[in-house]
């Protein structure tokens, strides 16, 4: 995911934003991931700041009767 947003990166204008949808994880140990705050973590470093995450949906996975969470992340583009 680095890598694809170092290369989304140069065709996004300064202040410009972009959005995704991910889904946390949850691992057959049960530690949960939190799949858009650690995106976010690495999108600052390839400049990006991250504007909003917020609840997309709740669902529940196929291997786990507890249910998980998918998040919007809207970041901005901060730099070139």
């Amino acid at each position: 995911m680095k890598r694809h947003l170092m290369n989304i990166a140069p065709v996004i204008a300064r202040g410009g934003h972009y959005a995704m949808v991910v889904g946390d994880q949850a691992s057959y140990l049960g530690a949960h991931v939190s799949t858009a705050h650690l995106l976010g973590k690495i999108a600052s470093e390839v400049g990006f700041s991250v504007e909003e995450i917020f609840v997309w949906r709740k669902r529940r996975p196929s291997t786990k009767s507890k249910m998980i969470e998918e998040h919007a992340l809207i970041l901005q583009r901060t730099k070139r």
